[in-house]
């Protein structure tokens, strides 16, 4: 009663093991993604923000140009017309012409604040000449202004001073400004206040209109929340998937232990038949008996410990091809939204793929959870359409490792099989031949499949490019336990399972030689059509 307890204590360890390592696994993809997210997030803020500087850096750098013109010719002299009146703080403001035409004289910071004006009618941008020395009242700095002159005084290096006016999550303004230094253009104007060339004279200031900054960066967060919401509800199916598939094999391992239970009574009913037969046969048919319970046992034991592996392995490396689409797709979708792109038909599509791409997923752990199926029966189908299954779930594993495939199919008719069966075969012998081309680093790998019929039987080729088997090794390739590596790892148990499948459950003969490239194994099954 409390070797039972124990085994089953056991189980239950493995199994939720086994979940714990697996939900820490799509924890830490989670978490990686979501971190990616938010760095993407924080890369198109920042674009924005540098976008809109960009933008008023542009509007500074045109009216510096303007300015510096102006100053080029000591200030330019317009007629008097639409309103425009003389700088009362300008000397030699106006002069006559000829005709006697009144010109007005304007200079840079005159010709600044005309254009300021105009700008400010359109109500796009504004401009602002200032300074902490202004010879015009109108030009006195307000508070953001004084803030960058001072700042301009003590970072003379620095060109321009900026921030932004916040109201929680909303930006209200974009303050700029850029500094303007004297030069030999600007001392007739500006030697009486005191200033020298290189001096910080005062400043231009920009505002931006900042209704498209404030749109793209709640673009930007909308996009982002839609995004971890699509990578929580996918890492929920996940993990939700790969707990049906490990109760499914903590029930197949339940039942497994239940039928050696039941085999024990009737190895030890019979046992009990031979005494009664044979008194003298007791200790050898007692020891005979434990040696091949312990065996068989050691054989079921060490085969799904090999096979947990490989499905754990197959299952992290699949993940990696929809989960990278997704991630794709993801980010399309984002730069969609960033550039404005509403095109919901598109999005709809985008949406399709990701929802694939989890079908997937969810296909690939369905076709590993079939192989631990214990209720198989003879069902009509083909053997071609088996091996094509097997190929579909390693495709990403040989495009990894640049194996070719070639498969050539000849079998049209479906046949009665034990296709659950058919399938563990096929996948060993190919995984073995994708392990020893990876192993023996062969260039240009492949592994050649042909599948072909007569009236009595079907027959299965598979052989590989790496080299073959030495001939020493040929009688023993499907002994358990053997294996041509050094370091077995649970391993050496593929082919000998494989052959015992044939065998007794497929009615078959699997054989194994080499030709001139590598190993050939050849699997030839009765055909039984179901008619």
């Amino acid at each position: 009663m409390g070797t039972k307890k124990a085994e089953k204590s056991s189980r239950y360890i493995g199994l939720y093991g086994s979940l714990s390592l697996m939900f820490s696994i799509i924890v830490l993809v989670v978490v990686a993604l979501l971190f990616e997210l938010e760095k993407n997030k924080q890369a198109h803020e920042n674009y924005l923000t540098q976008d809109i500087l960009h933008k008023a850096i542009a509007h500074f750098d045109n009216m510096v140009l303007a300015r510096s013109w102006n100053a080029s010719f000591g200030a330019v002299y317009v007629k008097e017309q639409n309103g425009i009146k003389p700088n009362i703080y300008l000397k030699d403001n106006v002069m006559h012409s000829d005709k006697n035409e009144t010109l007005i004289r304007i200079n840079p910071a005159w010709m600044t604040r005309q254009i300021s004006e105009i700008s400010n009618k359109n109500a796009s941008h504004f401009y602002k000449i200032t300074s902490l020395k202004p010879l015009n009242p109108i030009n006195k700095p307000d508070t953001f202004e004084e803030e960058a002159l001072k700042y301009f005084e003590k970072n003379k290096a620095d060109l321009y001073y900026w921030n932004f006016q916040k109201s929680g999550n909303v930006v209200d303004k974009f303050n700029f400004m850029g500094s303007l230094k004297v030069d030999e253009s600007c001392l007739p104007c500006h030697q009486e206040q005191g200033y020298k060339v290189g001096d910080i004279k005062g400043g231009i200031r920009v505002t931006m209109p900042i209704d498209a900054y404030n749109e793209g960066m709640l673009l930007v967060k909308k996009s982002n929340d839609n995004m971890r919401w699509i990578i929580l509800t996918a890492a929920l199916i996940i993990a939700s998937l790969l707990s049906f598939v490990m109760q499914r094999i903590f029930t197949h391992q339940s039942a497994m232990a239940a039928f050696n239970k039941e085999l024990e009574v009737k190895v030890a009913q019979r046992t009990q038949e031979l005494l009664e037969v044979n008194d003298t046969l007791e200790s050898r048919v007692v020891d005979e008996v434990e040696k091949n319970r312990k065996k068989d046992e050691a054989i079921l034991t060490q085969s799904r410990y090999q096979a947990m592996g490989e499905i754990m392995e197959m299952i992290s490396h699949q993940w990696r091809q929809p989960i990278t689409v997704i991630g794709v797709i993801s980010n399309n979708l984002l730069i969609n939204l960033e550039l404005g792109m509403d095109d919901k038909d598109e999005m709809k599509k985008s949406l399709e793929k990701i929802s694939t791409q989890i079908q997937t997923l969810s296909k690939i752990i369905t076709e590993f959870s079939n192989l631990f199926e214990s209720d198989s029966v003879e069902t009509l189908t083909r053997p071609c359409k088996i091996v094509n299954e097997i190929l579909d779930v390693m495709q990403n594993n040989f495009k990894h490792y640049n194996i070719k495939v070639d498969i050539k199919c000849e079998n049209k008719d479906e046949i009665m099989l034990m296709s659950k069966e058919f399938f563990q075969v096929c996948w060993n012998i190919i995984n073995n031949a994708k392990e020893i081309l990876i192993e023996r680093k062969i260039i240009n790998p492949k592994i050649t499949i042909a599948i072909e019929e007569s009236e009595s039987e079907v027959v299965a080729s598979i052989s590989d490019n790496a080299g073959g088997i030495k001939k020493e090794y040929l009688s023993k390739i499907c002994e358990p336990y053997f294996s041509t590596k050094e370091d077995l790892n649970g391993k050496g148990l593929g082919l000998y399972i494989s052959k015992s499948i044939v065998d007794k459950q497929l009615h078959g003969s699997l054989s194994v030689e080499n030709d001139d490239e590598g190993a050939v194994f050849t699997i030839r099954i009765p055909k039984k059509t179901g008619k």
